[in-house]
Parts: C-alpha cells; structure tokens; sequence
C-alpha cells in the first residue's frame, strides 16, 4: 500500500510539477481536502475524484457519503477487512518535514 501511494504521489508531482500539499484550505482558512484526496486520480479513483465536491470540507453533507468507498489502498492492513470510514496513512507537515 505505502509503495502504491508512493508512485501515486511522485506520479501526481510529475503531472502537476508539485508535490500534493498536506491539505488544501476552504474559504474559512481550515483544512478541506488532504492530499490523499488530491492523488485519487493517480491511484486508478478518477470517478470517486470527479464525485467528490470540492466546493465542502471533506467532512460535508455530499462528501460524508463518499467515506464508505475509501480506496484499498488507504486501508490499514493490520485490520483486516474491516471496513471503516478512517485511515492510518497520514503526511507529516513541519518546517522540518519534506
């Protein structure tokens, strides 16, 4: 999983010229839509990417909807099959962090 969304990622950074930002940020200055969202499309997800609403935090009424279609490979495999509406794969932000 990790070495799937590693090539996710330097394929995104090959498209964009830019690494995916740790989050993206909604008119209200939080946090609205990590990177795990952003590389999508580079994990084979471009319909799930094309039905998530970008105009609402991730957390929003439409978005909430998409949590039980997480991709695969932001699946924990320590836990099995189990399903769930969470993640363990998260990016490090920091003056210190690449």
């Amino acid at each position: 999983r990790l070495m799937r969304i590693g090539r996710a990622i330097a394929d995104y950074a090959e498209q964009h010229r830019v690494l995916p930002p740790a989050a993206t940020a909604g008119p209200d200055g939080k946090p609205w839509h990590s990177w795990r969202v952003l590389i999508l499309p580079q994990l084979g997800e471009k319909a799930l990417y094309d039905r998530y609403k970008f105009d609402q935090p991730w957390d929003g009424p439409e978005n909430k909807k998409l949590l039980a279609e997480i991709p695969d490979a932001y699946r924990d495999p320590a836990y099995g099959s189990q399903d769930g509406e969470f993640t363990h794969f998260a990016a490090c932000v920091g003056e210190s962090a690449a």
